[in-house]
């Protein structure tokens, strides 16, 4: 993350200190260092680090295994020198990137070099127990220089691949965006097209989120459920016998406090105007990342005020016609299976007498 900072501020590509990639088996193979580069607006002013923030889409990163990169840097050239590579200044087995040849740990001929690479600082400790020449220590300069030319031609190559990767990651993020854009326009007209209420609540107590058949349930504008806090505590709400909801028993809030969604509960809302609203309603607890507490409730509402009239039309019909008309139904063997009200007056028997009895008995008394 401190690199991905770092980088951001220096707008260019930028070295992470010594990683272990832990899931290569070899401890050597293990070492090794990310090179991130961040990626902005195409065409976008980054002049200053508030502009580089605003601008930024993200990064694009190589993760480089040291012993590969070195390895094939020198593919092994020199023979008589070697050398060993540590991030930052100091020298020691924590800051080890590499060292060609482990087995030399008491080299004869020494020479050591700092370079600021990349945003990071690298030391570089070339040794040697055997001379090139007569005069050997001559060269040493020459094989540094070369060395450098070598490694900065890798790492270009490196980040020259990474320029290319940036373009790519732009015109991915930029249709990306455009689909995630037309995604989201479309998910917003469907949930606001929903005949069906939502609301999100946060743990607060906030409503974050309704669209508009909640509105239309509650008879209240966005700006009235969202601006208050626990605002569904001004809303009367009663249970099907008429008894009072209190704000513990209600879904939203039993799906916040225990965690456990609540299923298909029958509710009255009172709005302001007096008119009650019937729902049937659903709370879903909407968890954190790691599941340790819950973030929000969404609860969906589907309005059956007009169903619950019809029903009670319905059976009103049902109990009119139980009383008044003389109804009896029987299977294929004669067995009386459901007999209206009229008919047990005319009959002289109970429904119970009746129900599961042949229907001779009727006759017979007949």
């Amino acid at each position: 993350k401190a690199t991905m900072e770092k980088s951001l501020e220096r707008g260019l590509g930028t070295l992470s200190p010594k990683v272990e990639f832990m899931l290569d088996t070899k401890s050597e193979d293990r070492v090794g260092f990310i090179v991130y580069a961040p990626v902005f607006k195409k065409d976008a002013i980054i002049d200053s680090n508030a502009q580089k923030r605003e601008n930024l889409i993200g990064y694009v990163f190589a993760a480089i295994r040291a012993k590969t990169l070195f390895e094939e840097l020198l593919d092994k050239r020199y023979i008589n020198i070697h050398y060993e590579i540590y991030d930052g200044i100091v020298m020691d087995a924590k800051s080890k990137l590499y060292d060609s040849k482990p087995e030399l740990t008491y080299a004869r001929y020494e020479s050591i070099r700092t370079i600021n690479l990349y945003g990071r600082e690298w030391t570089f400790n070339f040794k040697a127990n055997e001379v090139l020449y007569i005069h050997w220590s001559q060269y040493i300069p020459y094989v540094e220089a070369l060395f450098g030319i070598l490694f900065s031609v890798v790492l270009g190559r490196w980040f020259h691949a990474l320029h290319r990767t940036r373009e790519e990651a732009y015109k991915i993020a930029h249709e990306k965006t455009k689909l995630l854009v037309r995604s989201e326009a479309e998910i917003r007209t469907i949930f606001q097209t929903m005949h069906e209420g939502i609301i999100v609540q946060n743990a607060q107590g906030y409503i974050i989120e309704c669209n508009l058949a909640a509105q239309e349930i509650f008879g209240m504008s966005k700006t009235q459920m969202t601006e208050s806090k626990n605002v569904y505590l001004q809303w009367n709400v009663v249970r099907e016998d008429g008894t009072m909801f209190e704000p513990e028993e209600r879904p939203i809030y039993k799906a916040l406090c225990s965690g456990e969604a609540q299923a298909n509960i029958i509710m009255g809302i009172e709005r302001e105007d007096g008119k009650i609203t019937w729902v049937q309603a659903s709370a879903q607890p909407m968890f954190s990342d790691d599941f340790s507490h819950v973030e929000s409730v969404f609860v969906t509402l589907s309005d059956i005020t007009e169903y619950r009239k019809s029903k009670s039309k319905l059976e009103e019909y049902i109990a009119l016609i139980d009383a008044n008309i003389i109804i009896s139904s029987t299977d294929v063997d004669g067995v009386i299976t459901e007999v209206s009200e009229a008919f047990c007056k005319i009959s002289g028997y109970s429904k119970e007498e009746l129900l599961g009895k042949n229907h001779n008995m009727v006759r017979n008394q007949d």
